[in-house]
């Protein structure tokens, strides 16, 4: 019994359904509805179909958002690495370094806390104070950006995103 190679795909579309490899009788048996084929066997990850002729896929094209967001959710460094790119962006003020660094509310940002919602407030304050390592993403600190109006692009300097 001779075997021959077979890859079916869409014609419309040239997108591979199907390879596959046997006698011909089953090879017609089995072929996907619509279909065309081209003999040979070539990857649907790999290959699409055009004019009858396997042509590599181009490589994805990268989306700039969904790359900004994977960097924002692994971002995390620790607290004081944080604090002191805070100062140096001058969203708080040195002198709230020592107080920041114990894990005390800055007194310059006691305000702002104060302006949380009672349930974020204390949130806040329980995890700032338990906090070593900083996440880009923690709602926490988003509340507070938004309610200081420290902008994306500010809070993804003090991570170096």
């Amino acid at each position: 019994m001779d075997l021959e190679s077979r890859t079916y795909f869409e014609p419309a579309t040239g997108e591979i359904i199907r390879a596959m490899r046997s006698d011909a009788d089953t090879l017609a048996l089995n072929a996907p509805p619509g279909a065309d084929f081209i003999e040979g066997i070539w990857s649907g990850q790999e290959y699409v179909i055009v004019d009858g002729v396997p042509v590599l896929r181009p490589p994805p094209t990268p989306d700039p958002g969904a790359a900004i967001e994977a960097a924002r959710a692994a971002a995390v460094i620790p607290r004081p690495d944080f604090l002191l790119a805070a100062i140096a962006a001058g969203i708080i003020q040195p002198s709230d370094a020592g107080p920041a660094a114990r894990g005390e509310i800055p007194p310059s940002l006691a305000s702002v806390f104060e302006g949380l919602p009672p349930e974020v407030q204390l949130e806040a304050v329980v995890r700032w104070g338990a906090a070593t390592m900083i996440e880009r993403m923690n709602p926490i600190l988003l509340a507070l950006a938004d309610a200081m109006d420290v902008g994306e692009a500010q809070l993804d300097g003090l991570f170096g995103i």
